[in-house]
């Protein structure tokens, strides 16, 4: 039931890696490891909380005599990118044949690198690659269909034009003190409106 109180950019992502031996038989202890995203630095928080209150009620409901919480708890912050660094990032991609889809709508949710977002300017650039028959592909990331195509020449050829590109970026903010100080400006003000 909770997925019908949880908004569409609100993700929680479980396994169980331990749930016993037997299923007839009452474990004595399980195991599950679980990350959340959300958009932003308040939807964390909301979603950290309702996801907290769902395993508290499954303890209580089941009998269950100790509850531990750690990991899922200290979850990844949510991106904000630099819209001019990213239209830059795109300008160099185009014109070295790469292919751009929009992003979903409310982005892909909380990452790694989110954290770091939210103390630098920031971009998390995705770029497609090539399946063996030389079709665009939009295969998710972390799965094994990305993983295969990874591993093909056609996907090398990407991540190569994918690098090239971020460093194209590099230089136009290393040589251009006014971008630089656009790609700042920015910064601060979106900054200040996402982690509110």
């Amino acid at each position: 039931m909770a997925r019908q109180q949880l908004k569409p950019n609100h993700q929680i992502h479980m396994i169980i890696s331990k749930g016993g031996s037997k299923p007839n038989v009452i474990p004595d202890t399980t195991k599950m490891d679980y990350y959340i995203r959300a958009p932003n630095g308040k939807e964390m928080v909301e979603l950290r909380e309702k996801t907290t209150a769902c395993f508290q009620a499954a303890k209580l409901a089941t009998g269950c005599l100790d509850l531990q919480l750690d990991g899922g708890h200290e979850s990844y912050g949510a991106l904000l990118s630099n819209k001019t660094m990213l239209g830059i990032y795109e300008h160099y991609g185009l014109k070295h044949g790469m292919h751009f889809h929009a992003a979903p709508a409310g982005g892909g949710g909380s990452t790694d690198m989110g954290n770091v977002s939210v103390e630098v300017p920031s971009i998390h650039p995705l770029f497609n690659i090539q399946d063996p028959a030389g079709e665009q592909t939009l295969t998710m990331i972390h799965t094994v269909g990305f993983q295969a195509l990874a591993g093909q020449p056609a996907g090398h050829l990407r991540a190569g034009l994918a690098g090239g590109t971020m460093a194209m970026l590099v230089m136009e903010l290393l040589l251009n003190e006014s971008l630089r100080k656009k790609v700042k400006k920015e910064f601060e003000e979106e900054k200040r409106h996402f982690i509110a």
